[in-house]
């Protein structure tokens, strides 16, 4: 805010540049993983102007996520290149990016950490030249101790000391409800975008393709040693293991395709489309297919917008803004503004800013001094 202040322009031009940047670094790690120039330039054209996670482009308040998707994808890319080249150098820029996307974020990037592992087991099955089973255990062993370490991290502080993996794990199983959320969420990934972006009922399909997926990928990867199974593989789990620190924040939530929930698992999503249509030998349908996607996100992206801009416009939001910045006297501490009536616009806009934009008006720098913004009756009289 110190830098952009009120240029609403500005605001929105740093989610465009954020997601063109993002798109880049997504084909970037997909060049890395499947060696494919034309699978790395169809990921980063699709994942351009996807409809999927698209609120990290139109929402400031989670710009972070765009921001760990490219520190995620060029710290991954990196680090292949290290294995590659056996430069120190390229090791230590990726570990610096990916420790910056932990700082930043410790929940949407941990998992980023088992997927580098798994790729280092898969690439070692794969290669021709294979080096020492001693030194690929090193490294995978490393970012294993990482992994539980930082998740030991994780789950101290968002459940607490007394939380362990292993009691979260078993309450995951054992909660059908939030269980079915999790799926319902990647089925809305996976297939919710083609009939609406507020997602629908895909629970019955999210497991049984991913599983497909996954048998697939690994009977390639491990049988046939075959780099198409093996990204395969690594894509199809990275959909699920990037959504499980979202949904471990809000197990009820079943995410539609356009929230930044689902933002970091589209990049594995983004990836394993671009693998599959570029596989296809048959380059009319390839290309039908690839147009299809363009075209069709482009189009359901400006319809999310359109329909957004009735509440979320210039026009609409700063008149209220004016207003109650007139109506509230200076220096008012410690007040409860209360809203009522059944505007739709003026509800969205106030139940989901609360009383920020109130505060950077009135340089407040301390939440305290915030007021409390609610059309709650009950808790207004308490």
């Amino acid at each position: 805010y110190h830098v952009l202040g009120w240029n609403h322009l500005a605001w929105q031009s740093l989610g465009l540049v954020l997601r063109i940047v993002a798109s880049l670094a997504v084909s970037l790690l997909i060049l890395g993983i499947s060696k494919s120039t034309k699978t790395a330039i169809l990921a980063g054209i699709f994942f351009a102007p996807s409809i999927l996670g698209m609120a990290t482009v139109t929402w400031a308040s989670v710009y972070i996520v765009s921001e760990i998707i490219i520190l995620n994808c060029l710290g991954f890319y990196t680090w292949i290149l290290f294995v590659e080249r056996k430069s120190l150098k390229l090791a230590a820029i990726s570990i610096l990016l990916i420790a910056f996307a932990i700082l930043a974020d410790p929940g949407r990037t941990i998992f980023i950490i088992p997927l580098i592992a798994l790729w280092e087991i898969l690439n070692w099955w794969i290669s021709s030249k294979r080096e020492t089973l001693a030194r690929l255990f090193l490294r995978v062993g490393l970012f294993t101790i990482s992994f539980i370490l930082f998740m030991k991290v994780f789950l101290s502080i968002f459940y607490g000391s007394r939380v362990s993996l292993w009691d979260n794990i078993k309450y995951i199983v054992s909660d059908a409800e939030s269980f079915a959320s999790f799926f319902n969420s990647i089925g809305n990934l996976l297939l919710g975008w083609l009939k609406s972006p507020g997602g629908g009922d895909f629970i019955q399909f999210a497991l049984p393709i991913m599983i497909f997926l996954s048998l697939v990928g690994f009977a390639l990867g491990f049988f046939k040693k075959s780099r198409f199974g093996m990204v395969l593989l690594l894509l199809t789990l990275w959909i699920p293991l990037m959504y499980i620190p979202n949904w471990l924040s809000n197990k009820s939530f079943a995410a539609p395709p356009t929230d930044h929930y689902l933002a970091v698992s589209a990049v594995g999503y983004i990836g394993l489309l671009a693998l599959l249509l570029s596989s296809i030998r048959l380059r009319f349908l390839s290309y039908f297919l690839i147009a299809s996607f363009i075209i069709f996100n482009i189009k359901t992206a400006n319809e999310v917008l359109d329909r957004e801009a009735s509440y979320r416009s210039v026009k609409v939001v700063e008149p209220l803004w004016e207003k109650i910045d007139q109506d509230i006297p200076k220096g008012e501490q410690n007040s409860i503004f209360t809203y009522i009536g059944n505007d739709p616009v003026t509800l969205l806009d106030l139940n989901w800013s609360g009383s920020l934009p109130f505060g950077i008006r009135r340089n407040l720098l301390k939440y305290e001094d915030f007021p409390i913004f609610t059309n709650d009756k009950e808790l207004i009289l308490k």
